[in-house]
Parts: C-alpha cells; sequence; structure tokens
C-alpha cells in the first residue's frame, strides 16, 4: 500500500491515456477528465497532468510520486480500460487496476476505478464517502463528454467556433438543470472572450458571476479557480484575480495558468514577476505546444492584456 498520514496530500501524476486505435480518443479524452477531477475531489489527494509538468520536475519522479499510466481498448462493444498505479518509493508495491465499460455504466465504472485507486494511495482516508468518486451530480454521459471536450479545449486557451458550439450545449445542459461547477466554470470562459471581442458590460458581468457560481460549488478546481481569475482580470481587479491564478498554477500547471499570471502581475504593475510568470509560460508552450491562440488574440484586440516583455 502507498501509505501517507491524514494530514498529507498525496500527489498523484496522471499520465495520458495510450490508445490502441484513434478512435478510441473521445473516450480516452472523457475518462482521463474523470479521472482527474474526480481524484481531485478527495481532500487528501491532489492529482497533475503528468504532460503539464517540467523536464526537472519529471526528474524528480523518480524515486518518489505516485504515477497513474493507463491504457484503453475496445473489445465487443465494450472499452477495458487498465490503469498501473506505480509508486515509485517502493516499486514492489505497485498495483494494477482494471475496468470493463461501456458509455451506458461509464460513472459507475471509473468512479470504481477512482475509488480503486484510492483505496491504494491512501487506505486509511478519513474523508471516504461512498459517493466521493463523483466529479459532481453528473449521470449523463452525453453531457460529461461535452464537458470533457470543453475542458480540452480550456487548457489549449481555445475560442472561436469550435468553443461557440460547446458554450451552447453546455447553456443547454444548465438551462435544463444539469448544472456543476465545470459547466459554471466554462460559461464563465466563453463569457470572459465574449467580452474581450465585443466590450459588452452585460458579458462581463455574466463571466464573474458565473465564474464565482463555479468556485463556491468547488473552491479546490484549477478550472473554477483560472476562470474566477479570468473574471477578476477583465473587471479590472488584478490584485484579487491573483491568489486564484496562484493557486491554480501551483496545483495544475498549465500554459494557460502561468500566462494569466503574467497577465495580473503586469496589469498590478509588477513588471519582474510578468516577466518571470511568462518565462514560464514561454518554456511551457514550447515543451508541451499550448499555444493559446485564441485567448491571446482576443486579449490583446482588446488592448487589455498586452503580451509581457
Amino acid at each position: 500500500m502507498i501509505t501517507a498520514q491524514h494530514s498529507d496530500v498525496v500527489p498523484v501524476y496522471i499520465h495520458d491515456i495510450t490508445l490502441d486505435s484513434s478512435s478510441n480518443f473521445e473516450m480516452a479524452e472523457s475518462v482521463y477528465n474523470y479521472l482527474f477531477y474526480g481524484l481531485n475531489s478527495a481532500k487528501n489527494l491532489s492529482g497533475y497532468h503528468y504532460s503539464q509538468l517540467s523536464k526537472q520536475s519529471k526528474q524528480s519522479l523518480a524515486n518518489h510520486g505516485v504515477e497513474l499510466k493507463s491504457w484503453i481498448k475496445k473489445v465487443e462493444g465494450n472499452y477495458v480500460l487498465s490503469v498501473l498505479v506505480q509508486n515509485n518509493h517502493q516499486p514492489n508495491q505497485s498495483q494494477k487496476v482494471e475496468k470493463t465499460f461501456n458509455q451506458d455504466n461509464f460513472f459507475d465504472a471509473i468512479g470504481d476505478v477512482i475509488l480503486e485507486i484510492k483505496a491504494i494511495i491512501a487506505p486509511m482516508s478519513s474523508d471516504y464517502e461512498v459517493a466521493s468518486h463523483r466529479v459532481t451530480s453528473i449521470s449523463n454521459y452525453d453531457d460529461w463528454k461535452v464537458i470533457s471536450e470543453g475542458i480540452s479545449l480550456f487548457y489549449q486557451g481555445k475560442g472561436g467556433p469550435a468553443f461557440s458550439d460547446i458554450a451552447q450545449q453546455l447553456n443547454t445542459i444548465q438551462q435544463q438543470g444539469r448544472d456543476s461547477y465545470l459547466v459554471s466554470a466554462l460559461l464563465s470562459y466563453s463569457e470572459s472572450l465574449a467580452y474581450l471581442r465585443e466590450h459588452k458590460q452585460e458579458d462581463r458581468e455574466q463571466a464573474l458571476h458565473s465564474a464565482k457560481q463555479a468556485f463556491e460549488l468547488n473552491p479546490r478546481c484549477d478550472i473554477a479557480n483560472l476562470t474566477l481569475g479570468l473574471a477578476l482580470l477583465i473587471n479590472q481587479h488584478p490584485n484579487q484575480a491573483f491568489p486564484y491564478l496562484f493557486y491554480a498554477a501551483e496545483s495544475t500547471p498549465s500554459p494557460i495558468s502561468f500566462y494569466l499570471l503574467s497577465v495580473a502581475d503586469k496589469l498590478a504593475d509588477n513588471p519582474k514577476g510578468s516577466q518571470y510568470n511568462y518565462q514560464r509560460y514561454t518554456e511551457m508552450k514550447k515543451e508541451h505546444n499550448g499555444q493559446l491562440f485564441d485567448l491571446i488574440e482576443s486579449s490583446q484586440k482588446a488592448n487589455l492584456f498586452q503580451t509581457a516583455k
């Protein structure tokens, strides 16, 4: 067992899922995002995107840390997910979790995988609840597929037609009463981009309202923190935005978090901090192809966020 004291938060580094066929990409994306947010729902675990770590951070995992390495394949109409829970500190204690599932039992099956992983990493968890593996109250796979695609587009800093289509579907989910912190956060991102494009006051106000709603539902969610930080920036509150952006960058390093931190520092008249965070963004962008074209283009056109120099 990978044991942890109750007061410890165990870092879990989640690798991209290996596919046996490119046709399984959409399902792998859905599984990956559910694993990530499901594991982060536990108070004593903190999930990280392995692909977003710096080279130095990856090297430091050689002797410690818990890594999740997953494979997915399709077998006779079902999917088979295999997850290796790799204990780098004690390799002989690594374990494998395997589950066969389909779209109909997606949430129960992947939720069970998350519970098994939690039991392996922190078996004495004091906050254990049977329902704690639920990312949200989402029980409709079609909803989760939309949310998952929105998450991927968000991390790429994309707007445009692709995100507009997702935003319309997210609006429908919300209007039909199936809201969640991820739905609210992604809609806030869409509304922030709309403000940067069109300068409508109602978009700016709605972006902040949606972001606050998402944050209140789950203050530990990286996307909720990032979208709240972005909404505060476009509402000209860079000092208020900084703690949310900083938390997100520390808990889930990504190009978008360091870019927005550089903007917050610049707007708060902290050129050294802005330059430092922009350099971190540039390094991560080069390593992981995180271009953020649409977000940066929209912000520069609005003359609100100029690229830090």
